[in-house]
């Protein structure tokens, strides 16, 4: 199974409605992702205690607000799997005691390369 990370640098807690349109191209299916995110400055002062982290509104993951990742300087999902070729939407949430924060959505295809067209064989050199 291939592993693919989605990297999202965001602003969240302060910013509504953010979004952006990426496509990975999987060898095959079933594909591995996690959503990756940079917390906003102020997640510590605004005491964001989770983040939560849903695929095309289904049931979040929930991810303690933590120390970032040292190989990306980020927070990172568990692994996602995703079964076949589509559109998937993916948000994340902020968390603090007084609620749960505007969600930063990315639109994310995971697709198979289409099979080359034009192919002829020929004798000789």
């Amino acid at each position: 199974m291939k592993r693919s990370s989605l990297l999202i640098l965001a602003v969240l807690f302060t910013a509504a409605g953010i979004g952006c349109l990426a496509t990975i191209w999987a060898q095959s299916f079933p594909e591995d992702v996690h959503v990756e995110w940079v917390p906003a400055a102020t997640a510590e002062e605004d005491g964001v205690t989770e983040y939560l982290v849903a695929v095309d509104g289904g049931p979040p993951q929930t991810i303690p607000a933590g120390p970032l990742d040292t190989t990306c300087g980020c927070l990172k999902s568990r692994p996602i799997t995703i079964s076949d070729s589509a559109l998937r939407t993916y948000t994340v949430r902020a968390v603090n005691e007084w609620g749960v924060g505007a969600p930063l959505t990315v639109l994310k295809r995971v697709r198979l390369p289409a099979a080359p067209t034009g192919g002829k064989v020929k004798a000789g050199s």
